[in-house]
This record gives structure tokens, sequence and C-alpha cells, in this order.
């Protein structure tokens, strides 16, 4: 079981307590903190986190396959995920969003991750 994150904090229900979230929920939520962060910069587990960040100012392939490679090792320790597709497209001029396609306990699921 984990606790819910909203905002940037921990979710919390009518009565102000935190909510529990356990299955696939949980393991989105996983996947989610895993290629949000940057790799190296939680202290407690340098190892976790992802180098999307590092994708501006690559050409188009370049930018779609170092993503699918940044995703993958991201992932790689996180039981019944498997990476289905990685691409990535610009919501504006400046804002890239990398889409993320995983199949966990046989659902297809999709993750979008502001880079």
């Amino acid at each position: 079981m984990d606790t819910l994150l909203r905002g940037g904090t921990h979710g919390v229900d009518g009565r102000g307590i935190p909510v529990a979230i356990g299955g696939v929920r949980e393991v989105l939520q996983q996947a989610m903190i895993r290629l949000t962060v940057q790799k190296g910069r939680f202290r407690l587990d340098p190892g976790l986190g992802s180098e999307l960040y590092k994708l501006a100012g690559h050409g188009e392939a370049t930018r779609n396959r170092m993503a699918a490679a940044y995703v993958q090792e991201a992932l790689s320790d996180l039981r019944g995920v498997q990476v289905e597709d990685v691409t990535c497209r610009f919501r504006t001029p400046d804002v890239l969003v990398v889409v993320v396609g995983l199949s966990v306990d046989s659902g297809r699921y999709g993750l979008e991750v502001v880079v």
C-alpha cells in the first residue's frame, strides 16, 4: 500500500486523512514518480528517476529513441510493468510531453510526463 499523491502532496479524503492506494493505481503512481524525478536528485536513492530531462534539443527520431531508452531504464525495477510504446510530442513550442503506454496486470494504461 502507498499513499495517494496529488498535486505534489498527499491526497486526503473529506476528513483530511491521507488516502491509501494499492494495486494498479499504486503501480502507476510509482511509475510516474520514477519518470518525473530527475535521476540522481533523490538523495536517499540516487538511482531512482529518469533522464527524460535530457531530451531537449534533439531531433524527433533521436528524441523518441532516447525517450524510450530512458523510460525503460527508469521503470526496469517495477514488477509487472511492461513498456509498450513511448513517443514525444510538443504541447506548445516550449513544452515537450513524453507519452508512455504501459501494460500492468493485463491492462493497458497511458502516462504523460511533461519534460
